[in-house]
């Protein structure tokens, strides 16, 4: 064995010292993350593209969110 660390060495020190010191700091979930199940968001997403097919989107409901959003 040589005294030298090769670069492949040193890449993985580094690597596994990354992540040994990153890992507290990462957080487990998402920020914002839903509680909705991935069935009831398909339900959504169907019903939601159905009435859009049909012509009867509900946008009326999203006009104070609008307004809210765009005032900043």
């Amino acid at each position: 064995m040589t005294d030298r660390i090769n670069r492949r060495s040193f890449l993985k020190a580094a690597a596994l010292a990354g992540a040994t010191v990153g890992a507290p700091w990462f957080p487990t979930r998402a920020y914002g993350e839903s509680q909705v199940t991935a069935d009831e968001a398909l339900k959504s997403l169907v019903a939601g593209n159905a009435r859009y097919v049909a012509g009867n989107m509900n946008l009326a409901a999203y006009t104070s969110d609008r307004e809210s959003m765009a005032s900043g």
